[in-house]
């Protein structure tokens, strides 16, 4: 009797999933290629849509721990919070294998921070992508701003669709718009149970924690923010959070690239290009931060003379000389819009083409590689050159 296998491929690039040969196509390891995942990329695929090159990403304790498992039990909905701005490097294994089969709302806050011309789709699609590769399975996408709440009753009305009676967990890292998310929907709120509105900590843990009645039988647990520890935010000062975190739409600056040019992100990072043609890459950062476009092989010497005297817009007291910096290299090898990003800080933007860029960033602070978050404006960019 003939027995029918499922082939299973690569999801982005097709290649047929196999864990015997490194050096062959669709290649992965045999602990993956074993898990009952139904989204999988091959390594080479993995490796070129994101570089998480620092393992630490969000602080889990063991009583968040209790509270995911609580939230596993009761099949309440997750409203996972992320940071549009800045997400790419931070997710952790310890919740996203704990949201697997759980039903998931994903809202994406701070658009209100992008460029305008950004298309929404796009940057669903982005996060949709990004979450594939997390082997995170959601029920929908929703993009939020940062400042205003035009759309929280569009917001609470699918919460309600999805929790389908059930309890409501909100969970997010720190900085990621929780705050004002909860804020807009306490005043869009009408209690229809006799029971309070309270912080107290969560039963099983010390985790004080908001709860939300939503009706006779369940509630919104606001779970309060998780330490993104591999973001900018938590290796400088917090007086310079005013400076690095954007408070208004960020502006997109353009700059021509060559071997030995370098572009300084205030004294707080750096980006050298190494090897390729000349390049026009697009800056994403806060319009307070000064960003700097140096052309000279002297660039370590001025970058560290300019943190010293303080001459750049942010300057850490961390940070003295090269040695307070991790530094990595990149290599792109794609044709396509590529971004490369700093955790919490912004990211460049540019047509892949073979290049090599050099990325400076404090100690313990994720870089990433991935496709262009905002693929249509280099699109047209490419396409009038």
């Amino acid at each position: 009797m003939s027995k029918l296998n499922i082939i299973r491929k690569c999801y982005n690039c097709g290649a047929v999933l196999q864990d015997e040969d490194p050096t062959k196509e669709g290649y992965i390891s045999k602990e993956i290629f074993e898990n009952d995942a139904r989204v999988m990329f091959c390594d080479k695929c993995f490796k070129k849509e994101t570089y998480d090159l620092v393992p630490n990403k969000v602080v889990v304790s063991d009583a968040f721990k209790t509270i995911l498992a609580d939230a596993h039990a009761t099949d309440a909905l997750i409203v996972y919070v992320l940071d549009l701005f800045s997400f790419e490097a931070a997710f952790s294994p310890e919740i996203t294998k704990r949201l697997v089969g759980r039903k998931v709302l994903v809202i994406a806050t701070k658009r209100d921070l992008l460029p305008k011309d950004a298309k929404d789709e796009d940057l669903k699609e982005d996060v949709a992508h990004r979450l594939r590769m997390e082997k995170i399975k959601v029920n929908d996408i929703i993009l939020a701003s940062a400042t205003d709440s035009s759309n929280i009753k569009d917001i609470i009305k699918r919460i309600n669709e999805l929790r389908r009676g059930h309890d409501v967990y909100l969970i997010g890292g720190d900085g990621a718009g929780k705050t004002h998310l909860i804020n807009s929907i306490l005043r869009n709120y009408r209690n229809t149970s006799n029971r309070p509105i309270k912080t107290m900590e969560y039963p099983g843990t010390t985790l004080s924690v908001l709860q939300i009645p939503l009706d006779r039988s369940s509630t919104l647990y606001d779970t309060g923010g998780l330490a993104i520890a591999n973001s900018i935010t938590e290796h400088v000062e917090k007086e310079l959070h005013k400076i690095v975190i954007p408070q208004r739409e960020i502006k997109e600056e353009s700059y021509k690239m060559w071997p030995e040019v370098s572009l300084f992100i205030g004294g707080i990072a750096r980006f050298d290009f190494l090897k390729g043609k000349t390049t026009e890459v697009y800056t994403y950062f806060s319009r307070k931060i000064d960003v700097k476009r140096i052309s000279t092989r002297r660039t370590d010497y001025i970058f560290e003379k300019a943190i010293r005297k303080q001459r750049l817009t942010p300057t850490s007291e961390k940070l003295k000389t090269l040695a307070d910096f991790n530094t990595y290299e990149i290599n792109i090898l794609e044709h396509e819009g590529r971004d490369i990003g700093i955790q919490g800080l912004g990211w460049i933007s540019f047509f892949g083409n073979n290049q090599t860029i050099r990325v400076s960033v404090p100690k313990g602070v994720g870089v990433y590689s991935c496709r262009a978050k905002i693929p249509h404006a280099i699109k047209q960019r490419k396409e009038k050159a």
